[in-house]
Parts: C-alpha cells; sequence; structure tokens
C-alpha cells in the first residue's frame, strides 16, 4: 500500500491531491486538467483557518504552483500555501517545502528544519528524504549507516522509495 493507500477514503481533496501527484510524476501538463482552477483552491487556502482535510487543497495549490500546471510557476505562492498545509497538520508539505528551500534558493540549514518537521510529525517522505540527505552528506554529515535507519522507518510505513536507496546503496556495497 503507498502513501496515500489509507487515506483515500476520507474526502475528495485527498483523491484529488493523488490524481494531480500521479499526474506531475508522469510528465502531464495541462492538457487534460482543466478543472484544476487554481482560483477555486486559493479560495479555501486563503481563509483565515482550514481543516486538515483542507490542508490537502492548499497541497494541490502548491503543486500547481511548483509546477506551472494551470498557472504560472510561482515558487513563492508555493511556499505559502505548503507553510498553510504544513501549520494545519499535512506533515508531506514540509517535504516540499524543504524541496523549495534546496532547490530554489540553496538554503539547505533550512531545508533540513523543514525535513526534520516532517520526520518528527511521521511524514514517510519526509524521512526518505531526510535518509537521502544523510547518504548524500547534503546539510549533515555523512552517515549511511544513519540513512539506513531512516529508509527502514520510511519503508515499515510504507513509502516504498526507501526501498530503492536501500537496495540501490546494497548494490553499491556502501551498506
Amino acid at each position: 500500500m503507498g502513501l496515500f493507500g489509507n487515506l483515500f477514503k476520507k474526502n475528495n481533496y485527498i483523491k484529488e491531491y493523488a490524481n494531480l501527484v500521479y499526474l506531475l510524476e508522469s510528465g502531464a501538463d495541462s492538457y487534460g486538467m482543466q478543472h484544476y482552477s487554481i482560483e477555486s483552491y486559493e479560495t479555501v487556502c486563503t481563509k483565515s483557518s482550514i481543516s486538515y482535510d483542507e490542508s490537502f487543497t492548499c497541497m494541490l495549490a502548491g503543486l500547481m504552483y511548483v509546477s506551472g500546471i494551470n498557472t504560472a510557476v510561482d515558487y513563492e505562492k508555493a511556499e505559502v500555501y505548503f507553510l498553510n498545509a504544513a501549520k494545519n497538520g499535512n506533515a508531506l508539505a514540509y517535504v516540499w517545502l524543504a524541496e523549495i528551500e534546496e532547490k530554489i534558493h540553496a538554503n539547505y540549514k533550512k531545508a533540513l528544519t523543514y525535513l526534520k518537521k516532517g520526520v518528527k510529525a511521521g511524514d514517510p517522505a519526509a524521512i526518505n528524504s531526510l535518509g537521502v540527505a544523510y547518504a548524500t552528506g547534503t546539510g549533515v554529515t555523512k552517515d549511511i549507516y544513519k540513512a539506513k535507519e531512516l529508509w527502514m522507518d520510511a519503508l515499515d510505513k510504507g513509502y516504498d522509495a526507501a526501498g530503492l536507496n536501500l537496495k540501490n546503496h546494497m548494490l553499491k556495497g556502501s551498506l
């Protein structure tokens, strides 16, 4: 069962989020995604208070701004929506915040701070990503055994990519 396997039953936000993530990972552009209106998501995310379920809407808006689907790429807006999602209990948002800090701002210290918040909240994607940081020595002292420990934890939580990281490092002989 994947990262979102237990969540699909909760509501349509999660289904839409999973669909958008799938489309992004498969290299989709705005073709066939006209029903994803950034304005409708922004309406929810700019409210003064949102629910945990609505935090997935903020994740969608952030992903749309990161990827440029039905809107221009805007990392600042994406960051605002990911922060709102994280503030309202969506731990996966910390992974995206870390991505922006690392890849856009080259701020590894802040990226690690976000990853560690995601790890503390128990998000398996954050756990996996922190494992990658330890394996590569990105922003931390390189420690392949700490990486292995984190990947095992993420794998135990159902995050399959962690298993691939373990396999790759085992094949390289680094574990």
